[in-house]
């Protein structure tokens, strides 16, 4: 795997897996009295030299326990029957290549690997955006795709100006009124296309903003609030970035939750909702941007969140990047600011990987805390926040079913300024 030592974090490979029985299910998983596991990948791509090889792993999705010993790895063929392999695969055959395990009567999804030759011919080259803040902390994600489409970013060597790269995102602390040219190769043969980025202290920020939704199972307008979030998670980009508390009342939290997450959920409800009796029990309740008032439910709530993120603060920005490392979620953020306060960083770890709509980026766990680590930010200077979340005290359906939401709040207000979200192994600048 490689290290991203710009953020300090790492790129996870494809994270494809058996879901649990609530969760959804990927393309050939199945689950068996109850247990799910993980088949993972420490490489999408591979050169086809015989020598480069990929690694497996497998994940029992309850325990945590890797049992890649204990569990059977086979290889899909075009017709549909399939061999066994072992737990490192490599070939001097170029294409694509299907694999799932077998454990205990469990079958994971599929998951793929590209095998290249050292040949740059049908190598498309893409950076995530032409235009990065020039103070070290914004940062363009550059990948590789083949003629079939295929993520092949694994076996590039990346370069800015002529200059390598120590991996696929380039950050710079320098501004130009020439755009930089940024370029790959493939072993020692170029890619043909290039892209440039401009950086530059005149960068706007995105206007992002925060929705926090305290939802149970049998509740009678939970459903409105519930086609809001999920209308507002059709905006690509997403502008408003919204999760689900369920309160200590949930039935969701039977065979689902550890005390970890119910402690957490009370925790909420204290910060949010301090002078009301019934503020365990109570849904739903809306809160945009930290503010403790509430939303009552209503349709019409869809577009006036999205007007209230579009004319948000552009202040504060937030690059995030996460990987899975054993039983852990790593998070590594970088802040950059356009103002002085002080405030207060918060990682939410949640999960899609339930049912019903109610389960929609559901909280499993808060770092360091509901309220958040506090800070102060200093305008032009970055700041860097980690956070690590043990999936062994938290009952995840699956870590590829995970999303991570990093937001900033000023003291001054006790609002947000901005929020940032994205799944594990994905890196986004600001």
């Amino acid at each position: 795997m490689r290290i991203f030592t710009r953020l300090t974090c790492f790129c996870l490979c494809i994270v494809i897996a058996a879901s649990m029985v609530s969760c959804t299910t990927g393309q050939g998983g199945h689950t068996s009295a109850g247990l799910s596991i993980s088949l993972t990948s420490d490489k999408d791509a591979i050169f086809a030299n015989g020598a480069d090889a990929v690694t497996f792993t497998v994940i029992d999705n309850s325990s945590r326990e890797d049992v890649t010993s204990a569990s059977v790895i086979y290889m899909l063929s075009e017709d549909g029957s399939s061999s066994q392999t072992s737990a490192s695969f490599s070939t001097e055959t170029p294409g694509s290549y299907t694999f799932y395990a077998e454990y205990s009567g469990a079958r994971s999804s599929e998951i793929s690997v590209t095998a290249i030759m050292e040949d740059a011919e049908g190598i498309t080259l893409h950076v995530s955006k032409n235009s990065i803040y020039n103070d070290g902390g914004d940062f363009t994600v550059i990948t590789l795709t083949d003629a079939d489409g295929n993520d092949v970013t694994d076996v590039g060597t990346f370069y800015a100006d002529g200059k390598q790269l120590e991996d696929n995102l380039f950050s710079t602390t320098k501004g130009s009124l020439t755009p930089v040219v940024i370029s790959a190769a493939i072993g020692s043969i170029p890619v043909s296309d290039t892209e440039a980025v401009t950086a530059t202290s005149s960068y706007q920020f995105s206007s992002r903003s925060l929705l926090e939704e305290i939802t149970r199972t049998n509740c009678q307008y939970c459903p409105i609030m519930q086609q809001v979030i999920a209308e507002l998670a059709t905006d690509n980009p997403q502008i408003v970035i919204a999760y689900n508390v369920h309160n200590t009342v949930s039935d969701v939290y039977t065979g689902h939750y550890t005390s970890v997450t119910r402690n957490f959920s009370t925790a909420f409800s204290d910060f949010m909702m301090p002078a009301m009796s019934d503020r365990y029990t109570a849904a739903p309740k809306t809160f945009f941007n930290r503010s403790k008032d509430n939303h009552t439910a209503s349709p019409n709530l869809t577009q006036e969140f999205r007007d209230r993120a579009l004319g948000g603060p552009r202040d504060v920005a937030i690059a995030l990047c996460t990987e899975s490392v054993e039983q852990t979620v790593r998070v590594e953020a970088t802040i950059g600011t356009k103002k002085d306060f002080s405030g207060r960083v918060v990682a939410v770890l949640v999960d899609n990987g339930l049912t019903t709509s109610s389960n929609y980026r559901v909280m499993r766990a808060y770092y360091p805390s509901v309220e958040g680590q506090p800070q102060t930010f200093t305008a032009g200077q970055t700041v860097r926040f980690s956070a690590d979340f043990d999936l062994t005290q938290l009952n995840v359906t699956a870590v590829e079913n995970c999303e991570v939401i990093v937001f900033v709040t000023d003291d001054a207000d006790g609002l947000c300024e901005i929020v940032q979200v994205a799944g594990i192994g994905e890196k986004k600048g600001y």
